[in-house]
């Protein structure tokens, strides 16, 4: 029997978990963090909790995959999205591209994406995005001139946030949505007060996710997300270290590299 792993594991019983909120949870364990050990390995034990079975017709390289669409589905529930409104999508990396997949499946029409890798803004497009950077003039000048300067109803932030928020919370319109889901390299966060202020925004935190694992199972049985052409780069368990080298470089065609074991190389 095949089980997608949710690498979390939240306590159960704190104030947030008992309220519906286990990704909060103030007692979370994760797999690859002390006391627990990660995943590179053959075998690992998890909770029976924390596994979730996989139907025929969905194999482990597409389990695998869960865990990143779980993200994009949490964001895109935070964001609210409903059909007919416009979206934007800052940065398109694994969780991006699963973002602007499953806004499309909420009905979001316009879906702009803002992606300086050439290689992820194809994928994007190929998606159903409407590219708005490609290295020349303001992306948002041109989501602005692309709404008749009303700007979307919905802005998520997929990158590495940094100047990706402000330029979010620019897209968006008055009354709008700004969903952060990047996590920044200096643990900061920088933005006008003024616009946010000005406009009225919400701002949500997009932390993991919570109960998404059916509806992420269900999504990729019914082929309505395609998580399996995200992964341009496959690894043997014993080039974990050349795997992760290759990722942190952001080396061209590279979206999402997997380490697997020597019998699923080939799957």
């Amino acid at each position: 029997m095949l089980v997608a792993v949710d690498p979390s594991r939240p306590c159960g019983a704190c104030e947030l978990c008992l309220q519906g909120h286990p990704n909060l949870c103030l007692h979370l364990r994760f797999c690859g963090l002390f006391p627990d050990d990660g995943a590179l390995s053959e075998l690992i034990n998890v909770p029976a909790s924390t596994c979730f079975r996989l139907p025929e017709g969905i194999d482990p390289v597409a389990g695998a995959m869960l865990e990143p669409l779980g993200v994009a589905i949490h964001a895109v529930r935070l964001g609210g999205i409903k059909a007919g409104q416009s979206v934007s999508v800052h940065g398109a990396g694994p969780i991006g591209l699963l973002v602007i997949q499953y806004a499309r499946r909420a009905g979001a029409n316009p879906i702009f994406v803002v992606e300086r890798l050439p290689w992820r803004r194809k994928r994007a497009v190929a998606f159903g995005a409407v590219p708005v950077s490609d290295g020349t003039g303001s992306p948002v000048d041109q989501i602005l001139s692309l709404t008749n300067g009303r700007g979307v109803d919905v802005a998520i932030e997929a990158g590495w946030a940094g100047e990706l928020v402000q330029q979010a919370l620019d897209a968006t319109r008055f009354g709008g949505r700004v969903v952060l889901v990047g996590i920044p390299d200096d643990d900061t966060l920088t933005m006008r007060h003024s616009t946010a202020r000005r406009k009225g925004l919400t701002l949500m935190f997009s932390r993991r996710m919570k109960f998404t694992y059916p509806e992420a199972i269900q999504s990729v049985r019914k082929g309505e997300v395609d998580v399996t052409s995200l992964i341009t780069h496959r690894f043997p368990l014993s080039a974990a270290a050349k795997a992760y080298s290759l990722n942190e470089s952001y080396g061209e065609d590279v979206v999402k590299v997997m380490v697997l074991p020597d019998s699923q190389l080939l799957v």
